[in-house]
């Protein structure tokens, strides 16, 4: 190529396709940019979503083992001990939440 030879016209056509690829970058990165917005949300959303799951499995838990206590204090007549036990263990949990 002859650097001598250039015209205004070439000068226009270089232009004209950095303009395009410019323009073709441009239109590609919006989308990847609100794609990442939208995953960024999402993630977001999950870890309060495992915090509220984790709070639910903790309460899970305590009515289970509260349950089995009077089940057990129901059929033994016996359980005196193990149900004070349990609520004290109860009212600590609620305290804290």
């Amino acid at each position: 190529m002859n650097f001598n030879n250039i015209t205004v016209g070439d000068i226009l056509v270089i232009i004209a396709g950095l303009t395009t690829i410019i323009g073709f970058i441009s239109k590609v990165k919006t989308p990847v940019d609100s794609f990442n917005a939208r995953i960024t949300k999402i993630e977001q959303r999950q870890a309060i979503d495992d915090e509220r799951l984790k709070s639910l499995e903790d309460d899970t838990k305590l009515i289970l083992k509260a349950t089995r206590v009077l089940i057990a204090h129901s059929v033994t007549n016996n359980e005196t001990g193990e149900l004070r036990k349990v609520q004290a263990e109860i009212d600590e949990y609620l305290i804290n939440k």
